[in-house]
């Protein structure tokens, strides 16, 4: 399938990177660009423009002005390279590429020329390492640069999008981290012939024992859930108490706060809450109180001062109503999947608000997700990671 934006029934596609590549001996050494993509009727050569001589710099980046274009590129060189094929893909994209699949019909959706001039601009791209950055819900009152859970695109005609139950309803997996974990502590526990749920310690655990798993290898990852403030209004009211501080709750007012956590009414990360109240929808026949268990897990590391992990968890208390104008689908170039890397786009400004979904960039983080429950033991035996993998996928 086609990376696709969609909105309102209206389909674009954003793909950021560059397909592209140019080459050249220089000096007695192989330049490569990561970034130039010219059309058809560039033939400006690159060496032209960045020049590599002995004793400087291993990489040069720069922008480039061709045909009345701007390009962002770059040079990287190594020593002894004697084959083209021998340097390692380099992400530097240089052009978006925005294709809109479908026009709809609603006044009120965003044109592919209001996309364009907010997202079709890869020198104001920000792109970050994907296995160093949390995912964030796919939810357009987000407000800062990040990359979010992917979807696929809902299907318009039978989920208008001024439905956001509705859509959520018709995508994949769009809660963030905590949302990933769900989908994989879910399809590790289909393929467990002897156990029928989970027990909530047993989800403590898990999500205790992965986020540690991760700070081993990326230190610096945040591990992201969403809420929003219409659900910590409506956690005071049934707790008659405006004085409830959600993320660090005062003792006598926990227990009573964990009990209620898991009522949909009390979830502001839109996904989770369909996942309550429609578990068959998302598959969860065997444990419908998956979800909500994942949550108190959450919550209950946040709230845990004893425990140094709860400095990796992101608590995001979005604000207003999702009024989503543009369904944004990305993908990326194979040099950038390659090298791992991803833009972080920002789906609500004072000009847009859009829900935005990361195609390829879930991928090796789903993998790492199946590489960790494939090596929780179960009293059936191990399930195996690339069987596991593969029903996240």
């Amino acid at each position: 399938m086609h990376p696709s934006v969609w909105l309102l029934g209206c389909a674009l596609t954003v793909l950021l990177g560059c397909d592209a590549s140019i080459s050249r001996l220089i000096g007695g050494r192989q330049a490569r660009s990561g970034g130039l993509q010219p059309d058809a009727t560039t033939t400006t050569g690159f060496s032209s423009l960045l020049e590599v001589h002995q004793n400087t710099t291993n990489e040069i980046s720069g922008v480039l002005d061709l045909n009345s274009h701007k390009y962002r590129a770059s040079c990287v060189c190594g020593d002894g390279l004697t084959g083209f094929e021998k340097l390692a893909p380099t992400c530097n994209p240089s052009k978006v590429n925005l294709r809109q699949d479908r026009t709809g019909s609603a006044k009120t959706g965003l044109t592919i020329a209001d996309v364009s001039k907010q997202y079709g601009q890869p020198l104001d791209a920000t792109f970050t390492h994907v296995e160093s950055h949390h995912f964030s819900s796919l939810d357009d009152r987000v407000t800062e640069p990040s990359i979010f859970t992917p979807s696929e695109a809902p299907d318009t005609l039978t989920h208008p999008l001024s439905s956001m139950d509705a859509m959520h309803a018709h995508i994949d997996e769009a809660g963030g981290d905590l949302g990933e974990f769900v989908l994989a502590a879910n399809n590790h526990l289909l393929k467990q012939t002897d156990k029928s749920s989970l027990s909530q310690a047993e989800v403590d655990e898990y999500l205790r024992d992965y986020i540690a798993h991760v700070a081993d290898r990326e230190p610096t990852r945040l591990f992201y859930h969403s809420t929003d403030d219409a659900a910590v209004e409506h956690i005071k009211r049934v707790l008659v108490s405006e004085s409830v501080d959600i993320t660090e709750p005062s003792d006598n007012i926990r227990e009573e706060l964990t009990g209620v956590l898991a009522d949909p009414l009390n979830m502001g990360d839109v996904h989770f809450r369909l996942m309550t109240q429609h578990p068959k929808w998302f598959h969860l026949e065997k444990d419908p109180e998956l979800p909500g268990k994942a949550v108190v897990a959450f919550f209950k590391l946040l709230w845990d001062k004893t425990n140094p992990l709860r400095d990796k968890l992101k608590l995001d208390i979005l604000a207003g109503h999702t009024n989503p104008k543009a369904f944004i689908e990305v993908s990326v170039s194979e040099a950038c999947q390659t090298a791992g890397v991803a833009p972080m786009l920002t789906p609500r400004s004072s000009v847009t608000t859009a829900l935005i979904s990361h195609l390829s960039a879930v991928a090796e983080r789903r993998r790492e997700m199946a590489d960790y429950f494939a090596s929780r033991r179960t009293h059936s035996g191990a399930v195996g990671k690339e069987e596991l993998l593969s029903a996240i996928q």
